[in-house]
């Protein structure tokens, strides 16, 4: 008989499972849905998440962060391209600062987009903020806003008041290089009347100018008893009678150039191309070169200080042979076996001036006119740079670096004859780029000739340049080329010569500052005629002696600027085919200023600290130098009246100079 009351309870019991495994059930399924849904909604911001910064700039200027930035460093450039890091990738809440830089002539005036400029990052509320914080909380773009800066209103004027003195260097940076030739007595004897005369011999104050020259080595041994290894008995009367010239009677400093070729193999050394003479290379021929150099510079340091009566004279700049790069590739052939040939003089050179003359500046040579620093004088030159350094030297190999520089009237900016060409400021960064930054540039020889010669050698001459514009290059070579950096400047030869070294008609025959009277003797017009003559202007040319223009010129401009501060040339303006630059002279200002375009221009000039101011044309009043009678009326000077600390002027291609009165 059934239970049914404990049936009824077992009903209960299983109706209860039942109930409870259902609902667990539903729970499990509900837990991992929500699971699934945190899931979901995790997979949208994980931890770890990166976004993306983009950088703006409107105007010219630089936006810089830092690592957490993911190093942006963003530029406008002047083309309006963007250059650098101007997006990147940066972790989700990372915070950091931009900084902005303006550009030349701009300023930053504000930042748009996600970016915030807080009183922690910009206390004094300035209303130009360089810096913006970000914090990376999704993708971000960020604009810094450059403008232009307004032209300043002109300072107020100062009461007249003299300018601190500047230190005066004992050699000025104008000097004569190759003033005669050896042959020529005539004219050797009249060097010391000319050094006096352009005002390069010693002041009052011991300042003076130089002059360039070169002691043959070859010569000195001519009367020498030499064997296999070694010379004996020099003859140093070429260094003696140059010493007794410009330094004895012409009171100048004197630049020497080493003659490196000797008559001699000493077993070693290298022929050159006229198979008679050599070079220094193997140990034996650099011994032998380096006992020359000493007993050189012996009797030079003896000479000099027994004639200028100072025990503590000195040359001062030694030249390291000449335009070095043709010489010694076409001597060794190989460019490696050339330039270490050259390096190796240079070493031997330096050890020994270093002992004998450490007063002395030592200059490297370097190459005639045309130069190309990217080319194969380039190449040249890194590879001797590099020698050098890989020597170690205890001493320095070298102070200045030099060049040729011989062009026509439109190219007194550059080294070469017919446009284009490097300038001063990129031989003094290639000095920088080959380690050798700290040493100084010179121009050892050049200029530009007056008239014409249509059989010049290289047709060189084949446009006729007057004497004016002559004149016009000088001052403007020298006065635009040491306000690039050029520390000496000289001008090539004094007299013009009938022959340059045995040749005719060569263009180095005219640069000269004074007639030869060539053709001389009877029926010069006759000569003129002769068709080995033909084509020569001026022919006849006005006389034996007569000066250029660009001899006046010249001896003005050293007049107006000896003992100006040369470390502080200022560049007032260059564009626009106009020139002006600023000199200090005894603590006074003096503006050298002219115009190369074909229409006059008016500029002013401020900061006149006087009542009047004299502008003085740097050329005299004349076509040509033969007109000349008297130096002291020759040029023509206005006496301007001051307003205001300023005047204005018209300028014309003849060179000015601008001083207070």
């Amino acid at each position: 008989m059934l239970n049914y009351k404990k049936l009824s309870q077992l009903f209960c019991i299983l109706l209860a499972l039942f109930l409870f495994i259902s609902i667990s059930s539903k729970t499990a399924q509900a837990g991992s849905r929500d699971r699934d849904l945190f899931k979901i909604k995790k997979s949208v911001h994980p931890i770890g998440a990166t976004y993306s910064l983009k950088v703006e700039i409107s105007g010219l200027g630089q936006v810089k962060g830092n690592r957490k930035s993911g190093k942006i460093k963003c530029s406008r450039e002047k083309d309006g391209k963007y250059a650098g890091i101007c997006d990147a990738k940066i972790n989700e809440g990372k915070s950091f600062v931009l900084k902005a830089k303006p550009s030349k002539g701009y300023k930053i005036i504000g930042w748009s987009g996600n970016c915030e400029i807080t009183p922690e990052i910009q206390p004094t509320k300035d209303l130009n903020p360089k810096k913006c914080a970000v914090t990376m909380n999704g993708d971000k773009t960020v604009s810094a806003d450059f403008v232009l800066i307004s032209p300043p209103p002109p300072p107020p004027l100062l009461p007249p008041h003299p300018l601190p003195p500047s230190p005066v260097s004992k050699e000025i940076p104008f000097g004569i290089s190759n003033p005669y030739s050896q042959k020529d007595l005539d004219i050797k004897a009249k060097l010391p009347e000319v050094l006096k005369d352009l005002g390069l011999s010693k002041d009052e104050n011991g300042v003076a100018g130089f002059i360039v020259d070169e002691i043959a080595r070859k010569h000195t041994e001519e009367t020498a008893t030499c064997s296999d290894t070694a010379c004996s008995g020099y003859d140093f009367s070429e260094a003696r009678d140059l010493i007794d010239l410009v330094v004895g009677q012409g009171k100048a400093n004197l630049w020497a150039v080493i003659g490196a070729p000797s008559n001699y193999k000493f077993t070693d050394g290298k022929i050159r191309e006229d198979g008679k003479t050599y070079l220094p290379d193997g140990q034996i021929s650099r011994q032998a070169y380096k006992g020359y150099l000493t007993e050189m510079v012996s009797f030079v340091n003896s000479y000099g200080k027994k004639i200028s009566g100072n025990s503590d004279w000195y040359i001062t700049q030694w030249n390291l042979y000449n335009e070095v790069n043709a010489e010694y590739r076409d001597t060794f052939g190989s460019l490696s076996d050339a330039t270490e040939a050259y390096a190796n003089f240079v070493v031997d050179s330096a050890e020994v001036l270093r002992r004998l003359s450490p007063q002395s500046k030592i200059v490297l040579a370097g190459a005639g006119s045309g130069t190309d620093l990217l080319d194969k004088h380039g190449e040249f030159y890194r590879l001797v740079f590099s020698k050098l350094k890989q020597s170690k030297l205890a001493y320095e190999p070298f102070d200045y670096w030099e060049s040729h520089w011989f062009g026509k009237i439109n190219n007194y900016k550059t080294n070469t004859a017919s446009g284009g060409g490097y300038g001063a400021k990129d031989f003094i960064q290639f000095l920088k780029d080959n380690g050798y930054g700290d040493k100084e540039f010179v121009i050892r020889a050049g200029g530009t000739y007056s008239g014409q010669d249509t059989q010049e050698r290289k047709h060189l001459m084949d446009n006729y340049q007057s004497e004016q514009q002559q004149a016009e290059f000088l001052i403007k070579r020298f006065v635009y080329n040491l306000a690039q950096g050029v520390k000496k400047i000289p001008w090539s030869t004094i007299y013009e010569r009938d022959k340059y070294q045995g040749e005719t008609h060569v263009n180095f025959q005219y640069v000269s500052l004074i007639y030869d009277g060539y053709p001389d003797g009877v029926s010069k017009k006759q000569k003129c005629a002769d068709v080995d003559i033909k084509g020569m202007l001026p022919c006849p040319d006005p006389g034996m002696g007569v000066k250029k223009l660009s001899y006046y010129s010249y001896k003005k401009l050293i007049e107006v600027l000896k003992g100006s501060d040369w470390n502080n040339i200022q560049i007032i303006q260059e564009k626009d085919g106009v020139y002006v630059y600023k000199f200090i002279k005894n603590g006074k200002p003096i503006w050298a200023a002219w115009n190369d375009n074909a229409t006059e221009k008016q500029i002013t000039i401020f900061g006149i600290n006087s009542s009047q101011a004299n502008v003085t044309k740097a050329i005299p009043k004349y076509k040509t130098g033969k007109e000349v009678l008297n130096y002291n009326t020759a040029f023509n000077v206005e006496s301007k009246p001051v307003s205001n600390g300023k005047i204005t002027i018209t300028l014309s291609d003849i060179p000015v100079f601008v001083e207070e009165k």
